[in-house]
């Protein structure tokens, strides 16, 4: 009943945000004031029941002895041959889409995994490098790695891929302000038409080699400059796909590229080691329709016009039990819900009082039990990292500013907040509105004013590293499979470029910066709990609330495939069920 209570609460109060929305008149800026919660406030926090375990009539989801969903579903795919389909078109609903294809841009996306462009080669979710361009790759020393291309790569215009190319596109990747993603490359050096040297500038840490090696997108330096709005509209890749129409809003159909150059690999063992479902071409087109409404994208579902949905909400799950028509799944995301503060001089977050009352103000489990997707309350920065410390995901032996109203009062006390809008931006997607709709009321009952303003992802990009916009936010905290991964989010190096020796919580701070390279270069128990100490509790940089997986169901015609952090969608690579 308190898990019920929780939803309806969360729904009235978003219903109240996404009306002020409404009237903003097409901004990507849409603003809270803290009215909309005020009512509420006691009955939120009065709710503490938590659905740790999700939702239990998934056909599919995370489990002890079969393995995650990704590698439960990753079994049951099945390639087919080249030229043959599975069927001339499979049809996704979408929660949002992209506005550019520009492949170096921040467009937003469909929230599926279509491949137009291609990678060196991907990292899956359990941190091996599935190559993709490259034939090979040859560790030389610790900070030299030898790599060859194959030598027949062909983007849709006949554009051959060159290791020139490769060098221009990971270049051209870190002036676009993405150096975070391969920080620790230090060049790129030529030595053949396919072949080059990727040198370090320091040691890779466990798991970083292969998620560096396939942030950047690779693609024909000579088609993208030679189209003056740089592949916006009219995107050249290598991958199995290519866009065939798009109307940005609406929808977006691919075509299967039918002169694939990977489909010329005629090195099985390599196929063996390397199959990956980006590669795959199962079915000759795929259509993605933008349905923002869940209702609506489930009445599609239920009525054929689509085979799949990115997300839905429990209710219209939970209609799929027994539904011999539908296959109903869990789409664990790894990144937590959680948030970081700006104490620069000048924010209010500057105060270490204020940041702690307001993590002491905050009821995860409350949040949690009040999503209307499996969820459950964290106790750590990055909770599902491979090499994280298992107490913060179960909160055992670990005091990690339990909800505590008192407490809270008494370090808003000891601060010099006087009750001004602590203004906080996160992008509007997933869980954040329902869940920081929930985390206003409960900042309110112990007199703190949170003004939320959600923009689109694009937007907050532009805003995150202006320090006089905000102060708190909530952003994905880096991709891969561990710490070292995630955690360099806070690493004043990660955002050199951009910040110049400030990390994104806009301090210069050396200890911060030497606690988290002992994370990357020492690693070990002892330097993940140093670096938590320090950022978690001695500085309150950023707090984590909640890990939840997004619910969907697909056509029970089909197998799905999903792929990465999010768990999203691969469409090209669902596999039609016997």
């Amino acid at each position: 009943m308190k898990k019920l209570v929780a939803i309806i609460i969360a729904v009235l109060m978003i219903t109240s945000i996404l009306a002020a929305c409404g009237s903003s008149g097409g901004s990507t800026e849409k603003t809270s004031e803290t009215s909309a919660a005020e009512q509420t406030t006691t009955t939120v926090n009065e709710t503490t029941t938590v659905n740790t375990e999700g939702n239990k009539d998934a056909d599919i989801s995370d489990d002890e002895s079969l393995g995650s969903v990704e590698k439960q579903l990753g079994e049951m795919s099945q390639k087919t041959a080249p030229g043959e389909y599975y069927g001339d078109l499979i049809k996704i609903a979408c929660t949002n889409g992209a506005n550019t294809w520009d492949p170096f841009a921040r467009g937003g996306g469909f929230g599926v995994q279509v491949s137009i462009f291609e990678k060196l080669g991907q990292a899956d979710n359990e941190g091996h490098l599935k190559l993709c361009m490259l034939k090979s790759i040859n560790k030389k020393d610790d900070v030299t790695y030898e790599c060859e291309l194959w030598d027949f790569i062909k983007d849709t215009e006949g554009n051959n891929i060159t290791a020139s190319d490769v060098a221009w596109s990971i270049q051209q990747f870190i002036d676009s302000g993405n150096q975070g993603g391969v920080a620790k490359l230090d060049s790129i050096e030529v030595t053949g038409d396919y072949t080059f040297i990727w040198h370090n500038s320091a040691p890779f840490a466990i798991g970083e080699m292969e998620k560096q090696m396939s942030n950047p997108s690779i693609l024909s330096q000579a088609a993208y400059e030679a189209d003056p709005d740089h592949m916006a509209a009219n995107p050249i890749g290598t991958g199995p796909y290519k866009l065939k129409e798009f109307m940005e809003g609406s929808y977006v159909l691919y075509e299967v590229n039918e002169d694939y150059w990977y489909n010329n690999i005629d090195d099985e063992k390599w196929l063996e080691e390397n199959d990956f479902v980006w590669s795959y071409q199962n079915f000759k087109e795929i259509r993605c329709d933008i349905i923002s409404d869940a209702s609506a994208r489930a009445i599609a579902l239920e009525n054929g016009s689509v085979d799949a949905c990115t997300q839905m909400n429990i209710t219209d799950v939970s209609a799929y039990k027994d539904n011999p028509d539908f296959t109903t799944i869990n789409l664990p995301v790894n990144p937590p819900v959680a948030f970081y503060f700006n104490i620069s001089d000048g924010s209010l977050c500057n105060d270490i009082n204020l940041r702690k009352a307001i993590c002491y103000a905050v009821d995860n489990e409350a949040v949690a039990a009040g999503l209307d997707v499996p969820a459950y309350p964290v106790y750590g920065i990055q909770p599902r990292m491979y090499d994280a410390p298992e107490n913060w995901t179960t909160g055992e032996g670990r005091d990690y500013y339990d909800h505590d109203i008192e407490k809270a009062k008494e370090y808003l006390e000891q601060s010099s907040y006087n009750g001004e809008p602590i203004r906080m931006i996160f992008s509007d997607q997933d869980q954040n509105v329902p869940a920081f709709t929930l985390v206003q009321a409960q900042l309110k009952e112990v007199g703190i004013n949170l003004e939320m303003t959600t923009l689109e992802k694009s937007a907050m990009d532009a805003l995150k590293y202006d320090f006089s916009g905000w102060e708190m936010l909530s952003d994905m905290m880096g991709g891969g499979n561990y710490l070292a991964n995630t955690l360099k989010k806070f690493w004043s190096q990660d955002v050199f470029k951009s910040l110049n020796g400030f990390n994104v919580c806009g301090v210069e701070d050396p200890q911060l910066d030497k606690l988290y390279e002992d994370v990357l270069n020492i690693g070990g128990d002892a330097s993940v709990e140093a670096w938590d100490q320090y950022f978690t509790y001695d500085m309150c940089y950023g707090y984590a609330i909640c890990c939840y997986a997004n619910q969907t169901a697909c056509s029970s015609k089909y197998i799905a495939s999903i792929f990465g952090s999010q768990s999203q969608l691969v469409p090209g690579a669902f596999t039609l069920a016997e």
